[in-house]
């Protein structure tokens, strides 16, 4: 307590907080092939980019409705027009697509196009990811490679998260700049964990031995029984 304030302490507990209650909303819809992809997973996912890497804590990426009607345009009018449908996610009957962009800018500190583009793919509960998935998501990414934002260095990361993965299927890259991933959504969650030091298993454990110590604390205070001698 002499480094932090009491609202300091509050406000790393309340984000460990949300981000525990994160991991464990997506572990029970993940592999349920009953979640909607869009009003289920992606607004999860959107608030936890944190779980791709230590860069997507920036706040600077955010949802780029720009690149994701260029996604949308790609798909040739499949996508699906629900009410309360958010613009800047593509829907489909079997996944949703969320496309992010973080600005770069300038020595004078203008916005000079985009630094990074994150494209994220949920595929639905129980689908099972092959090289056509993989393939897809890099022609979305070439098609975004087009746009007046994006320039040649700007970095283009997309991540194909299903149930499963066919067998020998590995991340793809495209020139020196794209770079497309599939993983389950298990494999982004032990990740997920590990970034929170995997607090949520030393929390239950620690309740398993504040109830065993309790339960050894109960036998101890028992009042001891004198024998009785003849």
């Amino acid at each position: 307590m002499q480094k932090w304030t009491a609202t300091n302490a509050e406000i790393v507990l309340n984000e460990l907080e949300h981000r525990l209650r994160l991991i464990k909303r997506l572990h029970e819809l993940v592999e349920s092939p009953k979640a909607d992809e869009l009003h289920d997973l992606q607004p999860l996912f959107e608030r936890g980019l944190w779980m791709f890497g230590v860069e997507y804590e920036a706040i600077d990426f955010r949802s780029n409705r720009g690149l994701s009607t260029i996604v949308r345009d790609c798909l040739g009018g499949t996508t699906k027009q629900l009410p309360h449908c958010r613009p800047d996610f593509v829907a489909l009957p079997d996944r949703s697509i969320g496309v992010y962009g973080a600005a770069a800018y300038e020595d004078k500190g203008e916005i000079s196009g985009l630094r990074k583009v994150l494209i994220v793919e949920l595929k639905k509960g129980g689908f099972n990811l092959t090289q056509k998935e993989v393939d897809q998501a890099r022609d979305y990414a070439k098609e975004i490679r087009k746009a007046a934002d994006v320039r040649p260095e700007t970095e283009i990361v997309g991540y194909v998260l299903g149930a499963t993965t066919e067998t020998g299927l590995d991340k793809l890259t495209h020139g020196s700049n794209t770079t497309i991933k599939p993983m389950i959504y298990r494999t982004l969650l032990d990740r997920a964990h590990s970034r929170t030091f995997y607090l949520q298993k030393r929390i239950q454990e620690s309740d398993a031995v504040m109830k065993v110590d309790k339960e050894v604390e109960d036998v101890i205070s028992r009042p001891e029984q004198t024998p009785l001698f003849a």
